[in-house]
């Protein structure tokens, strides 16, 4: 009789191929290197030469539409904490961000909201 392996289980925590490729379009060049050590995972998506082309084509068109956003965490007693987007040329919102309980608002990065387990910093 011969040994069976183990067949590999799929994790619901991790990223799909497509997602991560839409998160690493959105990253500077020296990030996007730097990503490459995370797994390998992320090694295969950032290092496909067609994925090159789209972070080139990605960098070409938003070079031309900077946006400084500002990121205001609202806390009221009795209700969730959410994170507000806002735009500053415009003054507008663009959209409110549930903060999940026992999770606290650390960073932003490229538009990306990082949350931590626990109090944050």
């Amino acid at each position: 009789m011969g040994s069976r392996r183990p067949q590999p289980r799929s994790n619901s925590r991790e990223i799909s191929r497509d997602m991560l490729r839409e998160i690493l379009v959105k990253l500077p060049a020296k990030d996007l290197a730097r990503s490459c050590c995370v797994s390998g995972l992320w090694h295969s998506v950032a290092s496909n030469p067609s994925f090159g082309n789209l972070h080139a084509m990605a960098r070409d068109v938003s070079s031309d539409r900077t946006e400084a956003l500002l990121i205001s965490v609202n806390r009221e007693p009795g209700r969730s904490d959410e994170a507000s987007v806002f735009m500053v040329s415009s003054r507008r919102a663009m959209c409110c961000v549930p903060i999940p309980s026992g999770y606290g608002l650390t960073n932003v990065c490229n538009g990306l909201l990082c949350f931590v387990h626990g109090d944050g910093p």
